[in-house]
């Protein structure tokens, strides 16, 4: 083995042997309805005045990491709740009238980003209703007129 392999085979064994920060997430378990995997709503941004990604991961950590390789400006989680996958549908459908593109949203005011999650799990809990579907809408709307 000349002295160039040796050092290519000892620089892949050092790299086997290093835990790998970046590795794949695990698959979630399937759930019984869909939109019920748990994770975590987040608000990320580049900055004051900037747009803001609200978005939903199990692994924000990772998630803030992978987009950071898409921009030149530092992503910061402005804050993280607990949460389901529909919540983050119902958020982004409250916030359409915002948005600029995809999970971004216009926030020049910086209100997004210091929004206390507190104040969010009503707004989520309001969001789930506008967000439900339409055949539980429409059993809703059925229970209310037998009562009556």
């Amino acid at each position: 083995m000349t002295d160039i392999e040796l050092a290519i085979a000892q620089a892949f064994a050092a790299v086997r042997a290093k835990p790998n920060v970046m590795r794949p997430l695990p698959k979630p378990k399937a759930e019984a309805e869909k939109g019920q995997r748990r994770g975590m709503l987040y608000c990320m941004s580049e900055g004051p005045g900037l747009p803001v990604k609200i978005g939903f991961s199990a692994y924000v950590r990772y998630r803030c990491e992978s987009l950071q390789y898409h921009t030149w400006r530092e992503l910061v989680v402005n804050w993280q709740v607990p949460a389901v996958l529909r919540d983050e549908r119902a958020a982004h459908k409250i916030l359409a009238g915002l948005r600029v593109r995809g999970e971004w949203f216009a926030d020049p005011a910086d209100i997004l980003k210091s929004c206390a999650p507190a104040n969010l799990a009503g707004a989520m809990r309001f969001a789930r209703q506008a967000a439900a579907p339409q055949h539980q809408v429409q059993a809703q709307k059925r229970r209310a007129r037998v009562q009556q």
